[in-house]
C-alpha cells in the first residue's frame, strides 16, 4: 500500500473555494418565517412603553398579564368541523 500524505492547509483552501459546495450553499437564499403584526397594535405598544417606567411596566395586574406563545393544533381542521357539527345539531 502506498503512503498517503494529508494535503497541505493551502491546497484544502484552495479546493474548497473552487468546489460547488461553497458556491451553492453561501450564495443562496435563507428561508426564514416572519410574523407581521397590525400597525395599531404596534403604535399602541410603543406607546405604552414610552410612556411608563420599566418597573411600571413589569408590575403584573392580573396571572393573564403574561404573555403565553399561541399553541396550535395539529387536528385544527378537526376541531373545527366538530364545533361546526354541534353547532348545526344545537341550531337545527
Amino acid at each position: 500500500m502506498p503512503k498517503m500524505r494529508l494535503p497541505s492547509p493551502a491546497a484544502i483552501r484552495d479546493g474548497y473555494l473552487n468546489s460547488d459546495f461553497h458556491r451553492l450553499n453561501f450564495t443562496q437564499p435563507l428561508v426564514a418565517r416572519a410574523r407581521t403584526e397590525d400597525q395599531e397594535i404596534q403604535k399602541q405598544r410603543q406607546k405604552l412603553v414610552e410612556t411608563h417606567t420599566p418597573s411600571e411596566l413589569a408590575a403584573l395586574a392580573h396571572p393573564f398579564d403574561i404573555p403565553l406563545p399561541k399553541l396550535k393544533s395539529k387536528n385544527r381542521s378537526k376541531s373545527r368541523d366538530a364545533k361546526k357539527d354541534k353547532q348545526e345539531v344545537d341550531e337545527g
